[in-house]
């Protein structure tokens, strides 16, 4: 993960009508509400979460969010975390701090999307559970209930995802940790492995699943 940083002054990423993934941190999950857009001002940003979001019940004024854009040419994601400010469920609409500035994030090497699946590894002999959120060809990101104390960035570990495909056995694999996430306020525990040993045909059960999951989520956003 790139760590360079732009200031948040980017029109083309600001402009209004433009779509912004809000993602809200729920215990060992990530809730995401798609959001375009609809005013800004000098410190806020006023969102409107469009249609088939799941319901504002989970909100609280001060939580942290994770907002995520992308720029016209789509090569790069731009993430940025920051503070619910108001929510009127009525109206389906949050106002968020504007944060001040982003953080260069997922570069676009590969094909990656927004997943929930069972996911484990071992570390010291011991079996550890948790759910992958976040995958692509290469790698992914999965929050974990429990952190092994010896577990080291840059450490490989047996790692297995299962895939809700018939007839399919957990993908297993050597993963190589390259980020700790520790818990912060709403945000869980977390690691994110690069794949270092994958048998060709798990490489292409996990490309075949994630442009499944890729038309589901478009076909979710088109209703």
């Amino acid at each position: 993960m790139e760590q360079n940083k732009e200031k948040l002054n980017n029109d083309s990423l600001l402009r209004g009508g433009n779509i912004v993934h809000l993602i809200y941190p729920l215990g060992n999950e990530f809730i995401t509400f798609r959001s375009s857009i609809q005013n800004l001002t000098e410190q806020q940003i006023h969102l409107e979460i469009l249609k088939n979001s799941p319901p504002f019940n989970i909100f609280k004024v001060g939580d942290q969010v994770i907002l995520l854009f992308l720029n016209d040419n789509e090569i790069y994601k731009y993430v940025s975390r920051t503070t619910i400010l108001e929510f009127n469920e009525k109206i389906s609409t949050i106002k968020t701090a504007k944060p001040a500035d982003l953080e260069i994030g997922l570069r676009r090497r590969s094909y990656r999307c927004e997943v929930n699946l069972p996911f484990s590894f071992y570390c010291c002999r011991t079996q550890y559970s948790g759910r992958v959120f976040n995958l692509s060809e290469t790698g992914l990101w999965a929050a974990i209930t429990e952190k092994p104390t010896k577990l080291k960035v840059g450490e490989t570990l047996l790692a297995g995802i299962t895939f809700p495909i018939a007839n399919t056995q957990p993908v297993l694999f050597d993963g190589k940790v390259i980020r700790l996430q520790e818990p912060y306020q709403n945000f869980p525990l977390g690691l994110a492995l690069s794949f270092e040993k994958l048998k060709s045909e798990d490489q292409k059960l996990i490309i075949k699943y994630i442009f499944q999951r890729q038309r589901e989520l478009l076909s979710e956003m088109s209703e």
